[in-house]
């Protein structure tokens, strides 16, 4: 019986503090800036990581299906430098023994694992310094290496001056040398230039890899 009393106080006593104007405000903002907005930004973060998690499942599916070879996610840990990066330390929840494994970023080459740690690997990318592999032409299926200079631009040398090659032409992997499977994307013709007297052309290619997009990776 006294408990009665009891809630039926406190239930007049808190309709009587809610007839109270600023009250009530005070109780609506605290409710919906503290309990339900959170709560709906929570909702929407949990259905976006859902939906990363099976884009991501998809993706590795259609990797493994296209290269009919295992693939790893791997996670990006930092750049260095920052831009261009000559190299990229991932996170990967998969065991990797192997070096030499390529790393792809929505299937374009983005480098070579060069180091493996435990739980980490280290991938020398294609904006480094010195770094060379063998490309072909997919609209005319002319061959050239691709080299780096440590800048954003990459060189496409030892193409003949009457060669058949244009900007906007797409190169891919060669396969020639073993290391890199044949067939991977890697850049685009930017800028093609014919310098008098000399024997071979000058093309700057801008790579297809984005440092700036994905911290997703896939190791091959």
């Amino acid at each position: 019986m006294r408990n009665e009393k009891f809630n039926l106080s406190l239930f007049f006593l808190l309709s009587l503090i809610l007839l109270v104007k600023p009250v009530r405000s005070f109780i609506s903002h605290f409710f919906l800036d503290y309990l339900y907005f959170p709560a709906v930004l929570l909702k929407k973060n949990i259905d976006r990581l859902k939906t990363w998690e099976m884009e991501k499942s998809r993706l590795i599916s259609v990797l493994k299906e296209k290269n009919k070879e295992v693939v790893f996610p791997a996670y990006k840990i930092y750049y260095y430098p920052l831009f261009p990066p000559y190299s990229i330390t991932f996170s990967s929840p998969d065991k990797i023994d192997v070096l030499n494994r390529v790393v792809l970023q929505n299937g374009n080459l983005v480098g070579l694992i060069e180091e493996v740690k435990k739980n980490r690997v280290i991938a020398r990318t294609i904006f480094s310094p010195g770094f060379k592999i063998g490309v072909i032409d997919k609209r005319t299926q002319i061959i050239g290496v691709l080299k780096s200079r440590g800048e954003f631009m990459l060189r496409l040398e030892y193409i003949p001056y009457w060669s058949d090659v244009k900007e906007g032409d797409t190169l891919l992997t060669s396969g020639i040398g073993g290391i890199f499977p044949k067939g991977i994307p890697v850049g685009v013709v930017h800028e093609v230039i014919e310098k008098e007297g000399e024997v071979f052309l000058e093309i700057r290619v801008t790579p297809l890899f984005d440092p700036s997009k994905s911290s997703l990776f896939f190791i091959r």
